[in-house]
């Protein structure tokens, strides 16, 4: 994980704090991204478009400012090297544009309340159709370790494999993993599947936990919270299950559940 892209968007500072602490660990560069809003003309009354378009732009631009701000400040006496892109557009769209050249995209976790559909559709949006892993994390983080104590949902699917593999740089540098393997049905099947989750992990040298755990989709965000808590995780890692519907992308209501409740930084990966 050498190329690290955060979004600057409101009140970044948890995320240029995982973002620092990944780049420690990987050593790694930090791009800082600010995505303007842009201006919709369509919904402003002719006469009033000159004033309300410099009062409009004026704002973008001292949000702009306080960011690359933030951003500099942040680095400025760390030896993470980092730089700053400014640019305007749809926030999922312009996320995914940048995403192809980057090894991690570190996005905050959308507030709950007014507006919470439109915002959890940026990470929705980034997790189902970057291709890269994607990093959600929380505005208040209480914790002082990044990757060192790491819960990780498996069930055998291909988003689950992928968000496996994806984190596996953080697995092997993790003092404890435990990974809770979501069966709906116990079978022959599933303990083989198991069994070479476990012979794979330590060929990596891997040191992990793993437990079993038979429930319904329905019920596997509540049992990962829990069981995070339990272990006192400073990181989640599942895989980001969804489909696609006419430019958007839907969350599976396991995703969906974690992105809108989870206390530590979420590792999701499509």
């Amino acid at each position: 994980m050498k190329d690290i892209l955060v979004h600057l968007n409101d009140s970044p500072d948890s995320r240029l704090w995982v973002s620092m602490k990944l780049a420690e660990l990987f050593a790694s560069h930090v791009t800082g991204l600010h995505i303007k809003q842009p201006l919709s003309y369509e919904y402003l009354d002719a006469e009033m478009n000159p004033v309300l378009i410099r009062e409009f732009e004026a704002r973008e631009d001292e949000a702009a400012g306080k960011s690359r701000a933030i951003l500099e400040t942040y680095f400025a006496d760390k030896s993470t090297s980092s730089n700053y892109i400014e640019i305007a557009g749809d926030p999922s769209h312009q996320l995914i544009k940048h995403a192809c050249t980057y090894d991690i995209i570190v996005v905050g976790k959308p507030d709950t309340g007014q507006h919470y559909e439109q915002r959890v559709a940026v990470p929705a949006n980034l997790a189902l159709g970057s291709g890269r892993p994607v990093l959600i994390v929380p505005k208040k983080l209480q914790q002082n370790t990044l990757g060192e104590n790491v819960l990780v949902a498996w069930n055998g699917t291909r988003e689950s494999t992928r968000a496996l593999h994806d984190s596996m740089p953080i697995l092997t540098r993790a003092k404890a993993v435990n990974i809770v393997s979501f069966n709906t049905q116990k079978s022959k099947q599933e303990d083989s599947r198991c069994a070479a989750l476990e012979e794979h992990l330590t060929r990596y040298d891997v040191t992990f936990d793993l437990l079993n755990s038979s429930l319904d989709d329905s019920e596997i965000g509540t049992r990962l919270l829990e069981l995070a808590s339990r272990f006192d995780s400073d990181m989640i890692v599942m895989g980001a299950y969804g489909h696609s519907r006419i430019r958007e992308y839907i969350l599976g209501g396991a995703s969906r559940s974690m992105i809108r409740d989870v206390p530590v930084p979420l590792f999701v990966s499509h």
